[in-house]
């Protein structure tokens, strides 16, 4: 029960901290520029695109970068070092060969959940802009020339506001992202394992039954 949890956590706390604040410090820093790029990726990946073959001729290099070092830090790599108590660049690894059983269904997956995160950012910047046009435009203080807190350039500020919220909640939209992942990997992880323990008692369940007939075949 809880005690067991709390024996598991002490242990990872313990040998693999290490392992853990570095993933979590280069996946969190490397995550908007894997956001970017993957997405570029993406589309130039994408069959019959004009997109893809303007960038394919004038940068070449993103889809190789991207498929070379930062496809392989995913929030999957950090959660096979929770899982497996590995280092950094073994769970990459291990993760990579995880998420080739279900490229497929990571692929739609990743691409609806960009649609939501853009969907949102959306929303959050237009919130921003609303909330910071309405403020300024309806409060007398902010509205009057002749006051000392008046504020010139509206619309500037209002777009100002509106980006400032979309940073802000630029991190919350990564959430979604990462829990999309784990449970895709965390899904696929269980499902290779229960292949592999069919497997190994179909194998058991056959040895007794090739040695007799190995036997009689004598």
């Amino acid at each position: 029960g809880i005690f067991r949890c709390m024996e598991v956590l002490g242990v990872l706390l313990r040998f693999h901290s290490g392992s853990i604040a570095l993933a979590a410090i280069l996946i969190g820093f490397l995550r908007p520029f894997r956001f970017l790029m993957g997405t570029l990726t993406a589309v130039t990946r994408m069959p019959q695109n004009p997109f893809s073959f303007m960038q394919m001729s004038c940068c070449p290099c993103i889809v190789d970068c991207y498929a070379m070092f930062l496809d392989q830090f995913s929030a999957n790599a950090f959660v096979d070092v929770v899982l497996h108590g590995s280092p950094l660049w073994s769970a990459m690894q291990n993760a990579d060969v995880v998420m080739e059983k279900c490229q497929t269904t990571a692929n739609s997956l990743n691409g609806t959940t960009f649609i939501f995160q853009v969907i949102c950012l959306a929303l959050t910047w237009w919130f921003g802009f609303v909330i910071s046009y309405v403020a300024i435009t309806q409060i007398p203080e902010y509205s009057d020339p002749k006051s000392m807190s008046y504020v010139p350039y509206t619309m500037c500020w209002c777009v100002v506001s509106g980006c400032l919220a979309l940073g802000c909640s630029f991190p919350h939209m990564m959430v979604f992202d990462t829990s999309s992942d784990t449970i895709l990997y965390l899904q696929t992880l269980r499902q290779m394992r229960e292949e592999e323990a069919e497997r190994e008692l179909r194998q058991l369940a056959a040895g007794p039954t090739s040695s007799v007939i190995s036997m009689l075949q004598d």
